[in-house]
């Protein structure tokens, strides 16, 4: 973004250029909207139709979310599962990542040529869009294509009494809206600030020049196309971790136009953005309810006992891994399977390092 400051009253003011400032705005923070488009039935999810994906980068990139998403999952699974359904633990971890990650999930009911139910696939939920009142689902591979272009399957929503050979049952958390609001949401934002933070520091490592010297070109002002070849010359030259150490080299036609380096005091970043990561990563916890300790994820509380274990468990248990146990079997008997999960167990003769 460039941005030059004018005073055209008083020009002995000096006229400020900024070239290369990058900043960041609230409006590149993705929304989670359902977007009727005029010609189609289904509805975009996010205004590129790209939330879902949005979402599984976060999930990819935040070892904090990460670590949330698959410990609750492990609690969900519990110890063992009873049922008669083929592959339970796979169907059953696949359909609890999804709920846990875009807070909807969508099975796939396969049926043979005499109506009965044979099978059923976790479909990737990030790949389903569907119609506004969730009646028709739309499969594809790639939804970053211009709409016009989208080679998606269209299967029915799942009933009983069809004789579909195909379709769709949906795991939805309770929301009006066509698609869900994930768990998560109230975070999202301190999940982008994690991962910023995760950047700043590698940065810190493999870009040693920019990060610790300012370089004023004393010779006047130069058109903005010139600003940045200049920055982006020094760029491919200087940064990374292999270039660090190296010096400057600059030719001038004479001392009162040499080129200056500033070192800045970058003494305190590491404080300031230990003390952001602390507070971001409460939020993320704080959003799904849960006690960093349950995820191994230590806290400050160094007298973390077996006890303080099992009673955090015993909460995070009973307000969300019940819930969506219980969601999971309910979904799955509307289909016709009978599952039983044996509760997650503790060992409580052990303390916790």
């Amino acid at each position: 973004m460039k941005k030059n400051i004018n005073n055209t009253k008083d020009k002995n003011l000096v006229k400020l250029a900024f070239a290369s400032t990058n900043q960041y705005w609230e409006e590149n923070v993705p929304e989670n909207i359902s977007l009727e488009i005029k010609g189609k039935d289904f509805v975009a999810w996010g205004n590129d139709n790209q939330f879902p994906q949005f979402l599984y980068d976060l999930y990819k990139n935040c070892s904090t979310l990460q670590s949330i998403v698959n410990g609750t999952i492990d609690f969900v699974l519990g110890d063992e599962i009873l049922s008669n359904l083929n592959d339970d633990r796979e169907h059953i971890e696949n359909i609890c990542k999804d709920y846990l990650l875009y807070g909807v999930s969508y099975i796939n009911v396969l049926r043979n040529a005499l109506n009965e139910v044979t099978s059923i696939s976790v479909l990737d939920a990030k790949n389903v869009r569907t119609n506004k009142d969730n009646t028709v689902f739309y499969y594809s591979k790639d939804w970053s294509k211009s709409y016009g272009r989208v080679d998606c399957i269209v299967l029915p929503i799942f009933s009983p009494n069809s004789t579909d050979k195909s379709s769709v049952i949906m795991l939805k958390k309770n929301d009006r809206d066509t698609y869900p609001t994930p768990i998560y949401a109230p975070s999202i934002k301190s999940i982008m600030t994690d991962l910023e933070i995760s950047k700043y520091h590698l940065n810190e490592i493999l870009n040693n020049f920019s990060a610790s010297a300012i370089i004023n070109f004393n010779n006047g002002q130069p058109d903005d196309e010139s600003k940045f070849e200049i920055e982006e010359l020094i760029s491919e030259k200087f940064c990374g971790s292999e270039n660090s150490g190296r010096f400057l080299l600059a030719f001038n036609d004479n001392k009162d136009n040499a080129v200056t380096v500033e070192r800045l005091n970058t003494d305190d970043f590491d404080e300031r953005y230990n003390a952001v990561y602390k507070k971001v990563r409460q939020d993320i916890f704080t959003a799904f309810r849960a006690n960093p300790n349950l995820f191994g994820i230590p806290t400050e509380n160094l007298g973390f006992s077996s006890e303080e274990y099992e009673s955090s468990f015993k909460i995070y248990n009973k307000i969300m891994v019940q819930g969506i146990q219980k969601k999971i079997i309910d979904i799955l008997s509307k289909i016709g399977y009978t599952v039983e999960i044996k509760p997650f167990n503790l060992n409580n003769n052990k303390t916790i390092d």
